[in-house]
């Protein structure tokens, strides 16, 4: 037996494309081609960059898909920048929990440095 999904993605048309479809269809590709190197160049920029963070990539995707009005088109580009696409989306939908929980260690961090401060305490120096 062999497998022929690989091979075709759907149902071929029985008719010819008119030019403004065939136009509209190159238009669409050189779109997805656009964005993908957009992509790429931002990937090449982290990969020098180790201390790249995962927040940047995420929102690379979404200016993109925005940026050239992409649909459908978020797994791809979530492999171009090797993100998983259920990270994306949970990045996506956190956003304000996310805002919350940086606000909260703000608040943190300036309770944490008041306690340090308290009746003009100095660092002890190691011996």
């Amino acid at each position: 037996l062999k497998d022929n999904r690989k091979n075709k993605s759907g149902r071929p048309l029985k008719r010819k494309l008119s030019d403004a479809e065939k136009l509209k269809r190159a238009e669409a590709k050189i779109k997805l081609l656009e964005a993908e190197n957009e992509l790429l160049k931002k990937r090449y920029d982290t990969t020098r960059n180790i201390n790249i963070r995962r927040d940047s990539q995420m929102e690379t995707i979404k200016k993109v898909i925005e940026k050239y009005k992409l649909k459908k088109i978020t797994k791809y580009l979530c492999d171009c920048l090797k993100v998983s696409t259920s990270g994306y989306y949970n990045y996506l939908n956190n956003k304000e929990k996310r805002r919350e929980q940086n606000e909260q260690d703000k608040k943190d961090y300036e309770l944490i440095l008041k306690a340090y401060k308290y009746r003009n305490r100095k660092k002890v120096q190691g011996k």
